[in-house]
């Protein structure tokens, strides 16, 4: 790219296009964790007086590992030596979120793009926090429920069995408790066993083929949202961060369908997205209005009242802007709500199936005791 070549796109805030490069080891992916962690340290050497070019090796050098930090030494390269603008630099690099790209090509000079940044590092961060607490909440009690399941198929399927066996072996004949009990762990073994083959396929096609699929994902996040307790803590926390991009994308310029698209793009879920890029579409082809995409259950009712209501664009943003952070306290407090509650209703239901599994064994062993009795009094 020729000196002049550069110029021209530092004066009209045009990217660079970068060449093709053939690349055996891109990096470990960059989870968003990362690339908030990644745009923090640019913005704390770039704040202590470091110069933008060294700022981006450096922090290259510190994550090294993964697509953001190669990412970062190639924008540390284009700057050295093609003489590209840390603006264009950055946003030739595919790794950064389309919302941290918009809030960068927003930037019109060096101090705003350094703000910028900060506030792209804080909006990456705040993505799926409380998406991520949700699973975090879950994993033990799931965990405990999925072992004391697991231990119950196991005893239908080898305990109760061997019992009605032993009966035979002390030539005694079969209690009706017994045989009812074998009936039931007859039954209860199909059942257990078709709800553990269900979730284990599923678990099997997410990982294959499900979390690949946008059509799939947005599907999840419906189901998700028809929860109790969990689809409202997902449904005002996508709110919140949904309402936060859109006001951003707004204030930074971008015509009303592509603000909407950018802003469901990073909200968190993909119920959301989809319903968002439905919306910006009717917008273009049969001029729908901006602020009637919250018309759908996958909003709070409360905010999508308001948000209908506003009569312009500019308050229709303030809205959202003063909804956000109260959805997102919202969705933090029902999730600490959550918490509390599921670990003791877990605690009951395994406790309700460990009762059933000490009865399923003690009381054919009860039976078993009674037979062994007859069996040496007969001798």
């Amino acid at each position: 790219m020729s000196a002049q070549t550069v110029k021209k796109a530092a004066d009209t805030g045009i990217a660079l296009k970068k060449k093709p490069l053939l690349v055996w080891n891109e990096g470990k992916k960059s989870a968003p964790e990362t690339i908030a962690r990644a745009l923090r340290s640019l913005t704390t050497i770039l704040a202590v007086g470091g110069s933008e070019a060294e700022a981006l090796e450096v922090v290259g050098d510190q994550f090294k590992k993964y697509t953001i930090g190669k990412a970062f030494h190639a924008a540390s390269e284009a700057m050295t030596l093609e003489g590209a603008s840390m603006k264009q630099a950055l946003l030739a690099e595919k790794v950064l979120p389309r919302n941290v790209k918009q809030l960068i090509d927003a930037a019109q000079t060096s101090t705003s793009l350094h703000e910028n940044l900060r506030k792209a590092a804080r909006i990456v961060t705040e993505g799926n926090t409380v998406r991520k607490k949700l699973l975090m909440n879950l994993i033990q009690p799931g965990f405990m429920l999925a072992m004391t399941i697991a231990f119950l198929f196991v005893s239908t399927i080898v305990v109760i069995p061997q019992f009605a066996e032993i009966f035979g072996s002390l030539g005694s004949e079969t209690p009706g408790s017994m045989l009812l009990m074998v009936k039931i762990a007859d039954v209860a073994k199909w059942v257990i066993g078709g709800f553990i083959l269900a979730v284990l396929l599923f678990v099997g096609y997410w990982v294959t083929l499900g979390q690949r699929s946008a059509k799939f994902r947005a599907t999840m996040d419906k189901l998700m949202i028809r929860i109790p307790y969990i689809g409202s803590i997902l449904k005002y926390s996508s709110a919140s961060r949904l309402f936060q991009l859109l006001a951003v994308n707004l204030e930074l310029g971008l015509n009303e369908p592509e603000a909407l698209v950018s802003a469901a793009s990073g909200c968190g879920n993909d119920a959301v997205r989809e319903h968002c890029e439905r919306h910006a579409k009717k917008m273009v082809e049969e001029g729908d209005i901006l602020t009637d995409f919250v018309k759908t259950p996958l909003i709070p009712e409360t905010g999508a009242h308001v948000i209908a209501s506003a009569p312009t664009v500019q308050q229709a943003i303030n809205v959202m802007r003063e909804l956000s952070p109260e959805y997102d306290e919202e969705s933090k407090m029902q999730l600490e709500s959550f918490s509390r509650t599921v670990d003791p209703l877990v605690n009951y239901v395994v406790m309700a199936i460990a009762a059933v599994i000490i009865l399923m064994i003690s009381l054919p062993m009860f039976d078993i005791y009674t037979a062994m009795m007859n069996v040496d009094t007969g001798s």
